[in-house]
């Protein structure tokens, strides 16, 4: 029974409560019975395609059992010494780095100002001639021991 029956019956019978509710039941079968119908037909082309053709069935088949087993390898549980060895450790040197970090951010800029430091001190010191520091000095010191006699 399609919609068009289903229409033209419900307009000939007087609309009672009982006859609406047996017209809605009738109804109900029909279209149980008719995807029934089709179902049972859709199963018996689907079954003649797989008996003609059975190569691309059993590939797909296979393509499909590979997809379910590759989705379902992919879940992998923790091992004991994953779950309380290697996790607690790596959520410590997580917790370790991210104190640190800061320490070491500090630590490398004040080498670099040290270094910056020490290398113009050298620079100061290189560029320093001794002579003209150390020959006035002894000039003084000769002087000075030339005025003291000893004998």
């Amino acid at each position: 029974m399609n919609h068009d029956e289903f229409t033209e019956t419900t307009e000939s019978l007087p609309a009672t409560g009982e006859d609406a509710v047996q017209r809605a039941k009738n109804y109900a079968q029909g279209a149980a019975n008719e995807v029934r119908s089709q179902a049972g037909q859709a199963l018996a082309k689907g079954e003649a395609y797989a008996r003609e053709n059975p190569v691309p069935v059993v590939l797909g088949a296979l393509g499909i059992g590979i997809l379910i087993g590759l989705a379902l390898g992919q879940r992998h549980e923790p091992t004991a010494r994953e779950r309380y060895v290697d996790e607690p450790l790596n959520q410590a040197r997580e917790l370790l780095h991210s104190l640190l970090a800061p320490v070491a951010k500090s630590l490398r800029e004040q080498y670099g100002q040290a270094r910056s430091a020490a290398q113009n001190a050298a620079d100061s010191v290189s560029d320093l001639d001794p002579s003209r520091y150390v020959d006035p000095l002894l000039k003084e010191a000769g002087r000075t021991a030339r005025k003291f006699k000893f004998w």
